[in-house]
């Protein structure tokens, strides 16, 4: 068998009612020659059913059933097995444009980059995406400092958020999501922009960020100050690198990022927490 140009790693948890969503729109792609692998990661619904079907009808389709390990756990699980030359993540209860990996594909070639970036778009229920013509700009970031500075600037999460890319898959030869955390992009952001040389950026939403009622990035818990932890990872990346104006610009978000939380946490237990940081 030859092997696929793409792997696309799905994880999956307990998201029978958008699953069939999901995969459609990435069996649905222009750009065809991928494989899909679906990480069903301990589901309790009908999730497993769902990919045992579309893996019996569709040979693309790869099916791993794990213990629970979290969605780092799956996307690494993920990496793992993929056998293409680029790697893609896509969230189970997100979709996709059917034109994404055709020109996410064709852009990383025709630009010789590392990564190609498309915009994305929040949707919900009440919100669905408007189809464009696929006219779009593209934009070229290249040398170290000059892509790791979009992690500071105005496309900071377009930058940072796995699901949105493609990557050669030999920037995760020595890197892998951090098991345990949310938060869990921002912990290796920084690491795989650094690996890249170049990285072309496409102005067009062609991912679909669903808005769940009851996703867990909606509602405030104490474990969502992994994300202080992150960035402050990122601080002695920079500092270790001398990557020194971004460390002050990552050291300014992260204050501003504190007292943020600071204002949401009211009682005395958690905002203890914040001190301990």
């Amino acid at each position: 068998m030859n092997e696929p140009i793409i792997s696309i790693i799905v994880p999956v948890y307990n998201v029978e009612n958008y699953l069939k969503r999901c995969i459609e729109s990435i069996l649905n792609q222009t750009f065809t020659d991928f494989e899909l692998i679906l990480v069903n990661d301990g589901s309790t619904d009908g999730s497993g059913i769902i990919c045992k079907e579309f893996s019996s009808v569709d040979d693309r389709i790869k099916v791993i059933n794990k213990n629970n390990g979290g969605l780092s756990s799956a996307r690494n699980s993920g990496i793992e097995i993929a056998r293409g030359k680029y790697i893609s993540f896509i969230d189970s209860d997100d979709y996709i444009n059917n034109n994404m990996f055709e020109i996410l594909y064709r852009e990383i070639i025709f630009s010789n980059s590392d990564i190609s970036i498309c915009n994305y778009c929040k949707v919900s229920d009440y919100n669905r995406p408007v189809d464009n013509n696929l006219q779009y700009k593209s934009q070229i970031f290249e040398g170290k400092e000059n892509i790791l500075n979009q992690l500071c600037d105005e496309k900071r999460m377009q930058f940072t958020v796995a699901w949105n890319k493609l990557y050669d898959k030999s920037l995760f030869n020595s890197i892998r999501f951090k098991e345990g955390k949310l938060h869990e992009d921002e912990f290796i952001a920084h690491e795989i922009l650094d690996k890249a040389n170049k990285v072309i950026y496409i102005e067009s939403d062609l991912y679909y960020y669903y808005q769940r009622e009851d996703s867990i990035m909606k509602k405030f818990n104490i474990d969502r100050l992994d994300f202080l932890d992150a960035i402050k990872e990122r601080i002695e990346y920079f500092k270790k690198n001398n990557y020194m104006p971004l460390k002050e610009k990552t050291e300014k978000l992260y204050l501003e990022m504190f007292f943020c939380y600071y204002n949401i946490i009211k009682n005395e237990k958690s905002s203890k927490v914040l001190y301990e940081l």
